[in-house]
């Protein structure tokens, strides 16, 4: 499936009239910056949804669920979109870690907790036993963890 139908798909899937608008914080283990997560934060924001982009300043792909546990610098990158960095700037956070960072970053902007967490569009496939050591996987597993333990 190429870029343009998963962006489509994903389009349609949260398309919303303004009274159905979601509180999304989005998120993936690519980087802020690649093409996917960019294509997927203009269909949903597009579709009338609230979107903070909260993504790993460079690729992080293979690191599952892992977090950091230090100083990150959370920088903004354009409006309600921001790269997430271990203390220095030079390496990426991890995908779990910079998801957390977007439903907090989307509970200030809106006063409102998040509606859902997005993680994705992957650059490759999460497939079998692939599917484990995936970032992407992990920040959505991370977030429904910190919704679920409360």
């Amino acid at each position: 499936m190429n870029l343009k139908a998963m962006t489509l798909g994903a389009g349609l899937l949260l398309g919303s009239t303004a009274a159905s608008a979601l509180n999304i914080a989005l998120t993936n283990d690519d980087g802020w910056s690649t093409p996917g997560i960019q294509a997927l934060y203009n269909a949903l924001t597009d579709a009338g949804h609230t979107v903070i982009l909260s993504a790993p300043l460079d690729g992080q792909s293979g690191s599952g669920a892992a977090i950091n546990i230090g100083a990150l610098e959370v920088t903004r990158r354009a409006e309600n979109q921001y790269s997430v960095a271990l203390e220095g700037g030079e390496m990426g956070a991890e995908p779990a870690t910079a998801g957390a960072i977007g439903l907090n970053l989307v509970r200030e902007a809106t006063g409102m907790t998040p509606d859902l967490l997005v993680s994705g569009i992957n650059d490759g496939a999460n497939l079998a036993a692939a599917t484990y050591l995936s970032g992407t996987v992990g920040a959505a597993l991370h977030a429904a963890g910190l919704v679920l333990g409360g």
